[in-house]
């Protein structure tokens, strides 16, 4: 299965790394570029690519979005 995660910060990290290893390809995108993702795709293993939001909500089966957000009442 393909997944795509929008966020490259702890919890697409930790989800993204364990759906490597279960067998998924995963591409994991950021607000800047995929030049930044670097670091966290050789942790994450080889069926890991980078890429623009819209690529990863393209390329998914699965979207998983974790971004910030506040929430002010």
């Amino acid at each position: 299965m393909k997944i795509g995660f929008m966020g490259a910060g702890r919890i697409s990290g930790n989800l993204a790394g364990l759906a490597a290893k279960g067998g998924h390809e995963v591409l994991v995108s950021n607000s800047r570029n995929s030049k930044t993702l670097f670091a966290l795709l050789g942790q994450i293993g080889d069926k890991t690519k980078g890429g623009s939001p819209k690529y990863a909500a393209l390329f998914g089966d699965i979207v998983v979005i974790a971004i910030p957000f506040i929430y002010e009442s």
